[in-house]
């Protein structure tokens, strides 16, 4: 297995709504976020960033998926991730408005963690640090 270096300032998010990812955007700033945020809105546009950062060996530190996507679906994206002989080791969390226990289950199957879109900035704000702290720690891991 390729072993390619986690960038410390990069977070890839995925979601179809620009009103989220700005408010994501927002909320990172606001909580003196290191990270920049790499936004795609299907998971193509993921894939398609992936395979360039992997020829520039450097990868982010997190990928972000929402599961209802055009094109390709947080599903399908997942999945073709978790296939991947290198994107599989990058830390991947599904941040959706789903409550479904059929997605839950689907993603514990990939082993990665759904987490549901809060209702409150305040909630929203919690879920963003829990998200940085993961990239914290997927950059002092590698």
């Amino acid at each position: 297995m390729e072993n390619i270096p986690i960038k410390q300032s990069t977070l890839l998010w995925a979601d179809d709504d620009p009103d989220e990812l700005a408010l994501m955007r927002e909320v990172s700033h606001e909580l003196g976020s290191p990270y920049h945020i790499i936004e795609a809105t299907n998971g193509c546009e993921v894939l398609q960033y992936l395979e360039h950062a992997k020829d520039t060996d450097v990868l982010p530190c997190l990928i972000v998926l929402d599961l209802n996507m055009p094109v390709l679906s947080g599903k399908e994206t997942l999945v073709r991730l978790k296939q991947h002989c290198i994107f599989k080791n990058i830390p991947t969390v599904v941040l959706t408005n789903s409550e479904s226990p059929i997605d839950q289950r689907f993603c514990a199957l990939y082993g990665t963690e759904m987490l549901t879109k809060p209702l409150t900035y305040a909630a929203l704000k919690e879920i963003i640090q829990k998200l940085l702290d993961m990239c914290e720690v997927s950059v002092k891991g590698k």
